[in-house]
């Protein structure tokens, strides 16, 4: 089953790109022009998004146009991230080449080639504004049929506020005709596919109580999907996976406040819209430990869908849609063969090393549940990797 938390996902996802490609640091690889029309198609994007958070739940054609856009949009945060890293490589060339400059004879082979990367990396930003432009025409289809909606904090026609620019003249044709399509785009829900709760065993309590949540914290919600219910877990180290995931960064950023203490924040929203248990406060009346009881934890699996994924077992060596794994927390002590086929997994929590280094995109490596006598020298190529956390070290 799809998961309905597809419209949240994707508007903090599209939120935190928009804020990534107007960041003064990109300004040194000299992508202006293709970071400009990114941006622009992104923020038309976002007009579609509480339309589609509606429809979501009774069209099967809303939920695949929201699946085809997380895909692009985790691509294009991985495609991002990559400035950083190739920032940090030139930053450290730059120390190794001042560190060892009495040397008669250094190795420039090793030396990055900035001009090389910027081409690469336009070529690349095209292709997923090409693939963005495609789901602003089908946004408008007769299948799709999205409205535009304004945002809050979005300008519209050329106006800016805050950091969005909804300036339409660098999307050509296709961005002038997805804002023009509001006048003809057929409202209202579907029928036909069936809602998405329906015989889902969530209570409407639950329900209810789910869909008032703002949607940075339904995004922090469902990644727990990944965590072992009926089971105690540090709300802190909790807090730092979702820094990690970068879930935290955009709210950091346009405020004052830190990460960490938003993510409390979000934590606390959760505690008291009965998503988590209290296990144990500090002396302060903190939360420091929590548990997931197993109504919650259904929940959480319903919407975080195919994006997060649990192995318990040796079965899980034919679960469908592992290519679509972004999440995984693998209980057995050596993970199935067919997930190496998961190619984009940003988080796995595993029992097992060996067969976890392969995954270029990851970001979170959770090793706690093993003893780690030493680290394969092939963990160096994980370039967006942000966290790891390790069991004993003997």
């Amino acid at each position: 089953m799809a998961g309905v938390v597809s419209s949240a996902v994707a508007e903090e996802m599209v939120k935190k790109l928009i804020f990534t490609v107007s960041q003064d640091s990109l300004l040194a690889w000299n992508v202006q022009g293709v970071l400009k029309k990114l941006q622009g198609s992104l923020t038309v994007i976002q007009y579609f998004l509480r339309d589609a958070q509606r429809q979501q739940l009774h069209s099967s054609e809303v939920r695949s146009w929201l699946k085809r856009l997380k895909d692009v949009a985790y691509d294009a945060d991985d495609l991002l991230d990559e400035f950083e890293y190739e920032a940090l490589c030139c930053n450290m060339e730059i120390q190794n080449t001042q560190d060892s400059i009495e040397n008669e004879v250094r190795d420039t082979s090793s030396f990055s080639n900035p001009i090389a990367f910027s081409f690469e990396m336009a070529c690349k930003l095209k292709d997923i504004n090409g693939i963005l432009y495609g789901l602003i025409r089908d946004a408008v289809s007769s299948s799709v049929q999205l409205q535009i909606e304004p945002i809050s904090g979005v300008g519209v026609g050329g106006r800016e506020s805050g950091y969005v620019s909804a300036d339409t003249t660098n999307l050509g044709g296709t961005g002038k005709m997805a804002l023009n399509a509001v006048k003809s785009t057929l409202g209202g829900l579907r029928s036909g596919s069936g809602d998405i709760w329906d015989n889902s065993g969530v209570s409407a309590e639950l329900k209810l109580r789910y869909d008032r949540l703002p949607s940075p914290v339904k995004q922090c919600f469902a990644y727990c999907s990944i965590l072992p219910k009926d089971s105690t877990h540090e709300k802190d180290t909790v807090i730092k996976l979702w820094m990690a995931e970068g879930f935290l960064e955009v709210a950091a950023a346009s405020g004052s406040k830190l990460m960490e203490d938003i993510g409390d924040e979000y934590f606390n929203t959760l505690v008291s819209n009965s998503k988590f248990e209290v296990e144990r406060r500090d002396n302060y009346g903190d939360v420091r430990y929590f548990r997931i009881d197993g109504s919650v934890h259904d929940l959480v699996k319903l919407v975080a869908g195919k994006e997060c994924s649990t192995v318990k077992d040796k079965e899980g060596s034919s679960m469908e849609g592992v290519s679509e794994i972004r999440r995984l927390s693998d209980e057995i002590k050596t993970g199935p063969t067919s997930l190496h086929e998961a190619k984009k997994l940003w988080t796995v929590r595993s029992t097992d090393v060996s067969s976890l280094l392969c995954f270029n995109c990851l970001r979170v490596l959770d090793l706690r549940g093993i003893v780690v006598n030493e680290m394969p020298s092939s963990i160096g190529n994980l370039k967006h990797l942000r966290k790891e956390e390790m069991g004993s070290n003997n």
